[in-house]
């Protein structure tokens, strides 16, 4: 059985209104999550086929009732191979991610 990891996307306060004007921006920002954290898993790892489980849930308002992009992402804490089989993976380093 696999553990998950859990990390927070958020959208910088002056970029917010354009995704307020044009809500498919956040279906962009979602795959921009997904390709950063699949690259930072393939850098881990030493197959860069590997992919790691995602699950990206897309919120748009914080506890203030304001409009407030941001992602939740419930990953695995390793990798799937070509193979199906499941890899552990190292600890990532969180300032790559941040970079991408």
């Amino acid at each position: 059985m696999s553990r998950t990891r859990n990390y927070v996307f958020t959208v910088p306060k002056l970029l917010r209104v354009y995704f307020r004007k044009d809500r498919r921006l956040l279906g962009k920002l979602s795959q921009c999550a997904h390709d950063a954290l699949k690259t930072v898993y393939r850098r881990a790892m030493p197959d860069s086929r590997a992919v790691p489980g995602v699950i990206i849930s897309i919120q748009t308002f914080g506890d203030l009732v304001t409009f407030h992009p941001h992602l939740h992402a419930l990953v695995t804490d390793g990798v799937f191979g070509p193979n199906g089989w499941f890899y552990a993976c190292p600890r990532i380093d969180l300032r790559v991610l941040e970079a991408l």
